[in-house]
């Protein structure tokens, strides 16, 4: 029987029991056989949720250190990256192939906001309340404000 069976039938057997004479002993019986179906029932719903909630947990902490591991993954890779870039750029290299990868020092531009709060309003991006730093860039090729300016530099480029 399904818990939700065995509910039903407790419910019946001890509605019948309390309604019955108190010397019903057949009632009596079956009630106590239903109850002790129903403890077991209980116990093995017990036995899977304690499993499912060890299951989480284990999961949740394996997550935790795949999330540690893919982030020093991320850190080292970066360094290589820049340790790389720093290299192409000392030595004045702006394109080098290898046999695998093919490797270029490419000209950057980013926006720095120095001053948010004069920003002119048709240069603000209101979806999450920042900057349009597109709209800026823009607008700084053309004309100079002393709330922004934009910065070159370089990056590396592995293909």
């Amino acid at each position: 029987m399904t818990i939700y069976e065995l509910t039903d039938e407790l419910r019946m057997l001890q509605a019948m029991l309390e309604e019955a004479d108190e010397d019903d002993q057949a009632l009596a019986d079956t009630l106590e056989m239903v109850q002790m179906d129903f403890e077991a029932k209980v116990d093995g719903y017990c036995a899977v949720i304690r499993n499912m909630q060890l299951e989480a947990a284990a999961i949740k902490e394996e997550e935790r250190r795949l999330a540690e591991r893919r982030k020093r993954l991320e850190t080292r890779s970066d360094r290589l990256q820049e340790t790389l870039h720093q290299a192409m750029v000392a030595t004045k290299q702006k394109k080098l192939a290898g046999e695998l990868f093919t490797l270029s020092v490419r000209a950057t531009s980013k926006v720095v906001i120095d001053n948010v709060d004069d920003i002119p309003f048709e240069l603000l991006t209101f979806k999450d309340p920042e900057p349009n730093k597109t709209k800026i860039k823009e607008y700084l090729k053309e004309n100079e404000a002393p709330w922004a300016h934009i910065e070159q530099g370089t990056s590396l480029s592995i293909k």
